[in-house]
């Protein structure tokens, strides 16, 4: 089950330089897939990943801001 946590984890570690755009986009997409997500909080993850899963294309992005209101 995929939880708020493992959302801000997953920001902090490539906004510490501790994955790259790739992984955290590769990531957010197989999450979507997946679709397992914490109860209650399902509507405010899937938000903060569809954001995420974009940000490989140049007209999206993901600024620092993004990150940080996410976690």
């Amino acid at each position: 089950m995929l939880t708020r946590q493992t959302v801000a984890q997953h920001l902090g570690d490539y906004l510490n330089h501790r994955i790259n755009l790739a992984v955290l986009v590769g990531w957010a997409e197989n999450a979507i897939v997946q679709g397992e997500l914490e109860d209650g909080y399902e509507k405010l993850i899937m938000q903060a990943l569809e954001r995420i899963a974009a940000a490989d294309v140049k007209e999206f992005g993901l600024l620092w801001e993004d990150c940080l209101s996410y976690i």
